[in-house]
């Protein structure tokens, strides 16, 4: 009797452990211990732990849980793990049933070696931006060797709407998996085994952006906020001024090369920073002629620039022809001539919004509620340069006059609302009509584009 219970209860411990582990049945996949998961990334198994995305940067140095996931190849006890069977042996392996090689955590580079079985599979997978968001509209490269030839090999493809992508026909190995939108990118490691399709799109495995390896820098405005989208984005930023109580440190900043050169991105906010940063008095030096030759250098060395509305001033001066202003060329003061409030149904001229939104209009507002909300005389174009990408234009009401937008005028049709260049060097100017501050009208549409555009930068 004694032995029928041992015999009993033996049993429901084995039945109680196996829906923890994999039963490995395609490949020469490892089956994992209870407490293990398979990991696509390194192809062996790993313990089951919290799920951390698969981004570089980020992490505190002082949070244990961090300095798991990167181990100081000086302590001991990070290399070693300790046998079972044995508590005084310890070997170098993650799971006593994984003969494969250790390929490091989820944020080293996996090195090539030779697969177990040579030829293709696939890989399905999950982009996110540093928040978790989805992804849309990045490119997915995957380079590595191939186990056929020998020789190196690179594929690419693009996320859709919902962030994912598949990639089909993989050689066989261990892999770098790279996901780049702009400045931005995210690595990983990825092992394809022949016949198989590995799945980068759980929780644990899908790979995000590394929003702490940009460096972006906000001039404020005063009827402007990018600020606040950025930071809803998990994205860090610095406040190097603005056109009101901060107009030295906007003048400081912007006059030094040196120290723009430091950030990947600028954003000028919609404001009255141009025309208050002229000289008072006619022995004044004028610093603007300078900033628009730094900002123009800043763009040609592969950096970005997002203005907004009244900061046209800056790209206007330094990128000539990419903005084709209604009215006056030059201080365009002659193109603030754009009504609020009104929502226009814009048409969406590119792949990627199109994409992104599902469909090829998208729903503009203007609002005006002084003092919280200022939209009235926003500024018009009525054409892009030769090299310039109109992404969206609308139908719009212009004021009646110049000096009275209190009521609408006529309609300037087609005009461009969001239009992007850029340099042959890799840099890019984006310019919207529409202002970024979040507020209540911020609708579903406007939020989808900003989110997007931040990420081309």
């Amino acid at each position: 009797m004694k032995f029928a219970w041992i015999l009993m209860f033996g049993l429901a411990l084995s039945l109680g452990c196996s829906d923890d582990e994999s039963t490995g049945t395609t490949g020469d996949r490892p089956i994992c211990e209870f407490g293990e998961r398979y990991s696509p990334i390194t192809g062996t198994c790993m313990p089951i732990s919290t799920p951390q995305n698969n981004t570089q940067g980020g992490g505190d140095p002082n949070n244990d849980e961090n300095n798991q996931n990167n181990p100081d190849p000086n302590n001991a006890s990070n290399n070693q793990t300790t046998n079972p069977n044995n508590p005084t042996e310890t070997n170098n392996q993650t799971s006593p049933n994984n003969n494969e090689p250790d390929m490091g955590g989820d944020d080293m580079d996996i090195p090539d070696m030779p697969p177990l079985e040579c030829g293709t599979g696939g890989v399905i997978g999950l982009a996110c931006t540093p928040s978790g968001d989805v992804l849309a509209a990045a490119d997915v490269t995957i380079t590595g060797t191939d186990c056929a030839t020998g020789q190196p090999f690179e594929m690419v493809v693009r996320t859709s709407a919902d962030g994912t992508y598949e990639f089909a026909d993989v050689p066989s190995g261990a892999h770098n998996l790279n996901i780049s939108t702009g400045s931005f990118s995210g690595d990983s490691g990825v092992f394809v085994r022949a016949g198989e399709v590995t799945d980068l799109s759980s929780a644990v495995d899908k790979v995000c952006l590394d929003g702490a390896a940009v460096n972006i820098a906000v001039v404020g405005g005063a009827y402007d906020a990018v600020e606040d989208l950025v930071t809803g984005l998990n994205l860090t930023y610095d406040m190097k001024g603005d056109d009101n109580m901060d107009l030295t440190a906007a003048r400081t900043f912007l006059t030094n090369a040196n120290e723009m050169a430091n950030y990947d991105i600028i954003f000028l906010n919609c404001g009255e920073l141009y025309g208050r940063l002229g000289p008072l008095f006619p022995f004044q030096q004028d610093p603007r002629p300078q900033i628009v030759n730094n900002l123009r250098d800043f763009v040609n060395n592969g950096g970005s620039i997002y203005a907004s509305d009244w900061a046209f001033p800056w790209v206007e001066m330094a990128f000539g022809d990419v903005l084709d202003m209604l009215g006056v060329e030059g201080d365009g003061n002659g193109s603030k001539m754009g009504f609020a409030p009104q929502t226009v149904t814009a048409d969406v001229l590119t792949t990627d919004l199109q994409t992104i939104l599902g469909r090829n209009t998208a729903t503009i507002a203007f609002p005006h509620n002084p003092p919280a909300v200022v939209n009235t005389n926003w500024v018009v174009l009525e054409g892009v340069g030769p090299q310039t990408v109109n992404q969206i234009r609308a139908d719009v009401q212009l004021c009646s006059t110049p000096s009275n937008c209190s009521t609408a005028g006529a309609t300037q049709s087609a005009a461009p609302l969001l239009v992007t260049w850029k340099a042959p060097s890799g840099g890019t100017v984006v310019f919207t009509s529409f202002h970024n501050k979040r507020q209540a009208t911020l609708n579903q549409d406007m939020e989808l584009i900003l989110r997007y555009l931040i990420f081309q930068l």
